[in-house]
């Protein structure tokens, strides 16, 4: 079966979205209850689409944005995400994030932190990479996912409209059911 982005792509109408200004909370109620309402999967939602003016989608939160959060705050979290790229060791980043984390009492006390951050200060911005067309097809994305190592690819239509998201786990589990078709037939 040929697939294209639009075969595999969830609706943006079925994503969780909030709104700029929104809390980091308010993302997480978002998030949860966009994957209580889907019927087939409920991970399939692992990130919260940031929206500004007109509904547009300006950022994405996803997993390891809340972590970074956790671990530094946005302040912090800045400047520790590509610090290894400056030939420090881990066991060195490890013990200035560890030296960071004693003023921390407790996991609670961290997320009690966090959770009033608003999205805009936590939320990955959008670069031209992370747009695909919903025609694209599937050898063509994996490229894409490939080449600018992301997790999801925000889908647009022909007038350059979001209408939904596409993930790296809707992407692999295309390939592997083509992997056992494949499989299937040489039996």
């Amino acid at each position: 079966m040929e697939y294209n982005v639009k075969d595999l792509m969830a609706p943006i109408s079925e994503y969780a979205t909030v709104p700029e200004g929104s809390s980091l909370m308010d993302a997480v109620r978002a998030l949860a209850d966009a994957q209580t309402q889907t019927e087939t999967n409920n991970f399939r939602h692992r990130a919260v689409l940031v929206t500004g003016e007109g509904g547009r989608v300006v950022g994405k939160l996803n997993q390891l944005t809340v972590l970074h959060a956790l671990e530094f705050g946005h302040k912090q979290r800045k400047n520790f995400v590509n610090i290894d790229e400056f030939g420090f060791s881990s066991q060195f980043i490890t013990s200035v994030r560890e030296k960071s984390k004693r003023r921390e009492a407790s996991l609670e006390k961290t997320c009690s932190r966090i959770i009033h951050m608003k999205v805009e200060d936590l939320m990955e911005t959008t670069s031209s990479g992370e747009y695909v067309d919903e025609t694209t097809s599937l050898e063509n994305t994996v490229h894409q996912f490939i080449s600018g190592s992301h997790l999801s690819l925000l889908v647009q239509n022909s007038d350059e409209e979001i209408v939904g998201i596409l993930t790296l786990s809707d992407v692999a589990g295309a390939i592997f059911a083509v992997m056992r078709d494949i499989e299937k037939r040489q039996e």
